[in-house]
């Protein structure tokens, strides 16, 4: 049998389905045809090297590949279970700048994976994430205000809002997601829910737009005039302290 070409969506697939794995009897595993257990087999071996060649990456400090092994002892695909592991890799890739990691983070807190259920925390995570464009972020706040959770009551209007964005930033998911909760809304609601998606939006475009103005104007203060003198002066020291140390070596000194 010609073993299968795996893409990332399919192996993606298999990081979702894997996940229920361990709660499959042997009896099941057994009843599946040979051709089908062999496909399995390869794709656990497949999603096994994903996860060494992510960890050797992760190693190296490579943030994203900190994310894959985080993700992956969290969801227990291509490696043991293991939620001590997957705070220790997720937070390492936080820190580094991966928002798909606070993502992540929240959903431990969501979904009390290795921690206390927290709906705050989980929260607290996702708008972080999604006031910086993540769709993670997005779609993640949809599925909480969807079905609620701690202090957070079930809001299909909230929910439509941040699936709208997810859907608009290219969220596979999300398009359907926001399909199936119109049909919770009335006109009137849905045409409201749509105007939140829109003023957040622009909201957030207004706070980027100061961001960038105030980051525009630290550069150049910072590197004013005097300031570069300065650093002129410094890097002529320099090259006069390497010059006097050349004629010292060819003369012995």
């Amino acid at each position: 049998m010609t073993a299968p070409t795996f893409s990332r969506h399919w192996a993606s697939a298999w990081l979702v389905l894997s996940a229920f794995a361990p709660h499959l009897s042997m009896s099941v595993a057994l009843a599946q045809p040979k051709s089908q257990t062999q496909d399995t087999a390869y794709a656990k071996e497949y999603l096994q090297l994903e996860f060494e060649q992510a960890m050797k990456l992760a190693q190296r400090g490579v943030v994203d590949a900190q994310f894959e092994v985080g993700r992956s002892y969290q969801m227990g695909v291509g490696v043991e279970q293991d939620f001590k592991l997957a705070k220790r890799w997720l937070r390492l890739a936080a820190i580094a700048g991966s928002i798909d990691a606070v993502v992540a983070e929240g959903q431990s807190y969501e979904f009390g994976w290795g921690v206390a259920v927290n709906i705050s925390r989980a929260l607290e995570h996702y708008t972080r994430a999604a006031e910086q464009r993540s769709i993670r972020g997005f779609d993640a706040l949809g599925h909480l205000y969807l079905k609620g959770g701690g202090t957070i009551k079930p809001d299909a209007r909230e929910a439509f809002k941040w699936f709208s964005l997810a859907a608009a930033h290219g969220h596979y998911r999300s398009g359907d997601d926001k399909q199936k909760v119109t049909q919770q809304l009335t006109p009137v609601a849905l045409e409201y829910a749509g105007y939140r998606a829109n003023r957040w939006e622009r909201h957030q475009q207004g706070r980027e737009a100061i961001v960038m103005a105030k980051r525009e104007d630290y550069i150049q203060s910072s590197y004013s005039p005097p300031y570069l003198y300065k650093l002129v002066d410094v890097y002529k020291l320099v090259d006069v302290y390497q010059l006097a140390n050349r004629v010292r070596q060819k003369t012995g000194q």
